[in-house]
């Protein structure tokens, strides 16, 4: 499914509804998902995390989702996710926030391609005066949520990026990743991170990174996990408990 973001208005939109979860069916071709630092400890202990870096120079984590860069393994024919964490952009669908140059203020933005819209049944998005209704207010409350997050998270990446700890990808030799696309993605190496100074290391401490720094080290080893993209089949269900929805708690 080809998502088509658009911004979010009042008047083009006035009549768009909101009909309930039907399952991640929109994922399904999605082979990384962004991922913020705040869900680096329980997303480490499904997948491997990663950072995708961009022609601007600036970077972003990213969870592995299947092993041939194409798919998502972990959603299955029925829309199922087949894991017991899913990433917190994945679960806000079919809303995201956008970013406007010299404007402070995120941009609420809709997929129109989603199956959760409809014009007749669920609920409205917006009241008969324009105004948000409580389904679009909770979707902005829980992206407000998330913007502060990404603030964060862009603030780790471009610490890492100052003291020089990342390396390609490449450098792993694994046959799970043999079929990806690996000159965009990297990840903190041990080695460099090891030679940090003691000034380097309280400027981490005293922020809270270290942790995460440790997911994500942690998290490579689900590399030798990931699976290939199910192809229809669904014997691949690392536990049984399907995921619910938790607030935007990471």
């Amino acid at each position: 499914m080809t998502s088509h973001f658009m911004p979010l208005n009042a008047n083009r939109h006035r009549y768009l509804k909101l009909l309930k979860h039907r399952g991640y069916r929109h994922a399904g071709a999605f082979a990384q998902s962004d991922v913020l630092l705040a869900e680096f400890g329980r997303a480490s202990t499904h997948y491997p995390i990663v950072f995708s870096s961009h022609a601007s120079g600036s970077i972003r984590p990213v969870v592995l989702l299947s092993t041939d860069g194409m798919s998502n393994a972990f959603v299955d024919s029925a829309g199922r996710w087949l894991n017991t964490y899913v990433p917190l952009v994945i679960r806000l669908h079919p809303f995201a926030i956008a970013r406007v140059p010299g404007n402070d203020q995120p941009m609420v933005c809709i997929d129109m391609s989603s199956e959760l819209l409809s014009h007749d049944d669920g609920s409205p998005l917006f009241d008969m005066n324009g105004d948000p209704a409580p389904a679009l207010d909770l979707a902005m409350q829980q992206l407000n949520e998330v913007e502060e997050m990404l603030r964060t998270t862009e603030a780790f990446c471009r610490a890492l990026q100052k003291l020089n700890l990342l390396v390609p990808l490449a450098r792993i030799n694994h046959d799970n990743l043999s079929r990806l696309e690996l000159d965009n993605l990297h990840y903190v190496d041990e080695r460099a991170l090891d030679r940090l100074g003691d000034a380097a290391l309280c400027v981490l401490r005293n922020q809270g990174w270290l942790t995460p720094l440790y997911a994500h080290r942690i998290s490579l080893m689900q590399i030798d996990r990931l699976p290939p993209a199910l192809s229809g089949r669904e014997d691949w269900l690392p536990g049984e408990h399907q995921p619910r929805w938790e607030g935007m708690r990471a």
